[in-house]
């Protein structure tokens, strides 16, 4: 394992990472959760049809990277309810960048995307990193209010590098968040 990350001894089984068995489940939740972003309606400001990962490739390539991790929510019955991917880039051991984060829309206002976020970023800091990044398109108002209140900070913007995809223009927001050690909850 060359991103040094491990599941909390805390998780109450709740936690696992995610293997190659687990490719198609991932790809589906992670491109269900992020229709969102498909369409005329809400957020939309992807063409109609376009997936946040665009075959299961793709997606396949990021999990068979050393420095990537996929962290599963597990429900009671051992379902997947949500999924954060958690990179560790080999140049900036002290930095670690979080998303997608994805949660399934049954589960949805349940806390898990806040349980994930906070699992990735005690993990990133038992792993020595000091640092989380995460960006996200300025199209989707609600994202950044939802990090500031959890200590992110806006570091900039880039534009988006797949206009392809776009029905309407958008940029990236990066953040970051100086990590502390702190006592996992789930």
């Amino acid at each position: 394992m060359e991103h040094g990350f491990a599941v909390p001894a805390e998780d109450n089984g709740r936690l696992r990472f995610a293997t190659m068995d687990d490719l198609m489940s991932v790809f589906d939740l992670v491109n269900e959760s992020y229709r969102v972003e498909n369409g005329t309606e809400g957020y939309g400001f992807k063409k109609e049809g376009v997936s946040r990962y665009r075959s299961v490739s793709e997606l396949q390539k990021e999990l068979d990277d050393r420095n990537t991790v996929f962290l599963l929510r597990l429900d009671d019955s051992g379902a997947t309810t949500g999924v954060a991917s958690l990179y560790r880039a080999p140049q900036q051991r002290d930095r670690a960048y979080l998303g997608p984060i994805a949660v399934h829309s049954s589960a949805q206002g349940q806390g898990v995307g806040s349980f994930l976020i906070s699992a990735s970023e005690m993990m990133a800091t038992q792993a020595g990193c000091a640092w989380m990044d995460l960006c996200f398109v300025n199209l989707r108002t609600d994202l950044e209010s939802y990090y500031l209140k959890r200590g992110y900070e806006i570091t900039g913007s880039s534009e988006f590098a797949a206009t392809e995809v776009l029905s309407r223009p958008a940029k990236l927001i990066h953040m970051q968040k100086q990590l502390q050690p702190s006592k996992f909850s789930s």
